[in-house]
């Protein structure tokens, strides 16, 4: 496979002072789409009473909690019985077909979602809008251009509900987009507040306002809007709760009677293979549940401890009594059961606990519960029993106090291959990496991790084209494997992470694909560097790299042969650097280490529709791939280079003018790493090495800052994009 990879610019300036940034990240969205956003680290949001470790991002202008939504249809009825929702403008979107979707922390306190001019589906307006939210559960709306086609023949809705399980579907609209920051809606004691604009009255007069609202407190219990076969996860706001060796600061309550960990299951027929095989699990009483036929699922966390409560909570397809039960689990790794008048049960159900798939062998025998000890002992991978229909739970009625489990074994993640693991690093160690640092990763049993946002990416065989989509990634393997074993049995792999103040190694052993198993790893260093390192893989499909993600690749970049490039792997600056690996080609990778710079932070300076003043007729060449790269700089005023049939590069960057001349210098420039502009073509023989920092006359003495910058143009030709990265300060004598 080709190889590119651009040259690079050494600049050095005066040093000027420069703000700061939110780290916001660019989600990659469609019309009518959704995506799963992971808060940062020490970050998590209060809504009625149960706190959420990350939030559902719709397209359609709201976010949700527990589940997406890609309605474009707002209605009341949805808005009160679905997910518990908050909608700065719900309205139909289409990102699709133009504007940005960004979310992130900004200022360490605030996560902000922003939808930048956003089209409206079928029309000819754009919607440029916000909502923050604060740890302490207040949120606030702020918009800019709002301007909704006004022949919509579709409501739209501002506002908050707490869901259906807090509002019971009822509630009316007020007005409100007249009350203005700093005056705040509500007084958090409201299941929920919202206005709802009617055609043809357009929502164009919230342009230019902002929202405030109270945080949204507890109704009594936290209640979760779970419905039918659900699943939520759940975020532990004052402990973590140690099982199987890994501790958890959250977990998912699975609407059928159980808790889990490592990934929810809205499975609703119990089983043993199910049960061992699974991920990680606590079933008092796993059967076939229906909360949206009526009952309420609540959380209350109290100290060191926590529980989950079904209250009459009726069996699908039955008009029986509704099913009442309890589980509590502790800081120390103990749980309990409370299980209340469970007769004449309609379903098979399982009662019982399972390390999962990564502790279990998948063989371990069912026993008898009744007959435990109490506390029943916990250590072993599995202790469980299943019952048949028809029959009255055998300890109805009764408190059932577990042991804990094996809180002090160390054991492998337990997830399954859609998951996604938070893996808070240890004490001591940050990564730098792609122009952020981070104190925890997201793991993908598929073979990559990711820092940030912990976006949810469905893509099983990864390609180029993910890679460099949704978050900053290193993919070891990113191919179409899963850890789990099939439930008929079979070989299971696993995926463990373990780390020092000094480094941290993400590995995955023996983890099955089509026809095989792979072994490999990636190890984080505190520098940044990255080592991949594999054993046997039998996968052929899928993508090895590094990638800076949606907000700092074009989506054009070329791969690379990796196991081709002199080690260290990259330069450092590069917004991603791959090989895409396809069915039937060998990976040449196996049993080597191979040894990378990292990224280091780039930052997307384009493209921009400014006009020109300084005109100069530049392309790229078709043998070079479409690609040129820098050459040289300008230490002039001027706002920016125009190159003919484009728009400007402004690079406001210090007055600093990059300029893409494919082997031209101009005057003035600075230097660069081999004195003309490279093409495509890496890698040279020998590699080029930075070269000396040339300092114009009248800055020595002066402290500098430093920058590694390029400009590249989108493959096939076209107007070209610069890259540069933030400054770091030197010294110049």
């Amino acid at each position: 496979m080709a190889a590119w990879r651009p040259t690079l610019l050494l600049l050095a300036l005066p040093l000027l002072a420069t703000s700061s940034a939110a780290s916001r990240a660019r989600l990659q969205m469609s019309d009518d789409s959704t995506r799963f956003v992971a808060f940062p680290d020490a970050f998590t949001f209060p809504m009625a009473g149960v706190r959420f470790p990350g939030v559902y991002v719709n397209s359609n202008g709201n976010l949700t909690f527990g589940a997406g939504d890609t309605s474009y249809s707002p209605g009341q009825g949805s808005f009160l019985t679905g997910a518990a929702r908050i909608a700065p403008l719900w309205v139909d979107l289409n990102p699709g077909s133009g504007g940005t979707i960004t979310a992130g922390l900004q200022d360490g306190a605030t996560f902000v979602v922003r939808w930048d001019a956003v089209p409206v589906f079928g029309g000819t307006g754009t919607c440029t809008l916000s909502v923050s939210l604060s740890s302490s559960g207040a949120f606030s709306f702020a918009y800019g251009a709002v301007t909704p086609n006004p022949t919509t023949s579709t409501s739209v809705i501002i506002g908050f509900s707490g869901g259906r399980a807090n509002t019971n579907g009822a509630g009316t609209p007020s007005t409100i987009h007249t009350t203005l920051c700093p005056t705040q809606i509500g007084t958090g004691s409201e299941s929920a507040i919202f206005q709802v604009f009617t055609p043809p009255i357009s929502a164009a007069i919230l342009s230019g306002t902002s929202l405030c609202f109270a945080p949204v407190q507890p109704m009594g219990f936290g209640l979760l809007s779970l419905s039918d076969d659900s699943t939520q996860e759940v975020a532990i706001g004052g402990f973590a709760f140690p099982f199987f060796g890994n501790l958890h600061r959250s977990f998912w309550v699975n609407s059928n009677g159980s808790l889990s960990f490592g990934g929810g299951d809205v499975g609703l027929n119990p089983t043993g293979p199910g049960f061992l095989n699974g991920v990680g699990r606590i079933a008092a009483f796993w059967t076939d549940l229906n909360p949206s036929a009526g009952g309420s699922i609540s959380y209350l966390e109290s100290g060191t401890s926590a529980t989950v409560t079904w209250t009459n909570v009726p069996e699908f397809g039955t008009t029986g009594p509704g099913r009442t039960f309890a589980i509590t689990f502790s800081s120390d790794g103990s749980f309990s059961f409370t299980l209340g008048s469970l007769a004449t049960i309609s379903h098979p159900y399982l009662t019982g606990i399972s390390g999962g798939y990564a502790a279990t062998t998948g063989t371990e025998p069912p026993v008898v519960l009744a007959t435990q000890p109490s506390p029943i002992p916990s250590g072993n991978p599995a202790v469980w029993e299943l019952y048949a229909s028809g029959s009255a739970h055998p300890l109805a009625n009764t408190n059932v106090a577990w042991t804990a489990g094996q809180a002090g074994v160390s054991a492998p993640l337990s997830a399954r291959a859609g998951d996604l693991l938070r893996f808070p690093f240890p004490a001591g160690f940050a990564f730098p990496f792609a122009g952020g640092t981070y104190t925890s990763a997201f793991i993908s049993p598929r073979g990559w991790i990711s820092f940030g946002l912990g976006v949810a990416d469905g893509v099983a065989t990864g390609t180029a084209a993910a890679l460099r989509q949704a978050e900053p990634r290193i993919a070891a393997f990113w191919t179409s494997q899963t850890p789990e074993p099939p439930l008929s049995g079979g070989a299971e792999g696993n995926v463990s992470a373990t780390g020092t103040a000094g480094q941290v190694t993400v590995s995955w052993t023996n983890v099955p694909t089509f026809g095989g198993a792979n072994t490999f790893s990636v190890t984080l260093l505190a520098s940044g560097g990255v080592t991949l390192n594999y054993g046997t893989v039998t996968g052929t499909a899928g993508v090895v790299g590094l990638s800076g993600g949606a907000s700092k690749t074009v989506g054009s970049e070329a791969g690379v042969n990796v196991s081709a490039l002199p080690p260290p792997v990259g330069l450092g600056p590069e917004t991603a650097i791959f090989e895409e690996f396809t069915a039937g080609s060998p990976f040449d990778l196996a049993n080597q280490a191979v040894p990378c710079t990292g990224l280091f932070p780039v930052q997307v300076q384009g493209p921009v529709t400014s006009p020109g003043t300084v005109p100069l007729a530049l392309g790229a060449g078709a043998a070079n791939g479409g690609r040129s790269h820098v050459a040289a700089a300008s230490l002039g005023s001027l706002p920016g280079i125009q190159i003919a049939g484009c728009a400007t590069i402004p690079l406001n960057l210090d007055g600093v003018l990059l300029l893409s001349l494919a082997g031209i210098l101009m005057a003035n420039h600075i230097g660069t790493l081999d004195g003309m502009g490279q093409s495509d073509g890496w890698p040279q023989s020998p590699p080029i090495a930075p070269g000396a920092l040339l300092v114009p006359a009248g800055l020595s003495g002066l402290g500098v800052r430093l920058y590694v910058a390029f400009v590249a143009y989108p493959g096939g030709g076209g107007c070209p994009l610069a890259y540069i990265s933030p400054a770091s300060t030197v010294a110049i004598p």
